[in-house]
């Protein structure tokens, strides 16, 4: 069995396989933590930086805190 990835309101969530349980583990927030305001830009609005950390890897998120979110260009 494989984990799920969840994407929703610009958060992203790791639930857990099954394998066989009764009882589903439950998603988990991945954890992050906001850096700032930085000097990119996207249509003229200043883009959000935050840490990720998936695992042992560290990545740098950018984020528009004017857009919406975009589920329908997400597989459901």
């Amino acid at each position: 069995m494989h984990n799920t990835v969840i994407y929703q309101n610009k958060t992203l969530y790791i639930k857990p396989a099954c394998n066989g349980r009764k009882v589903c583990p439950v998603a988990q927030e991945v954890p992050k933590q906001y850096v700032g305001l930085t000097n990119f830009t996207e249509q003229g609005v200043r883009l959000d930086e935050y840490n990720e950390q998936l695992g042992k890897v560290n990545h740098h998120i950018l984020r528009d805190p004017a857009l919406p979110e975009q589920l329908y260009r997400y597989y459901q």
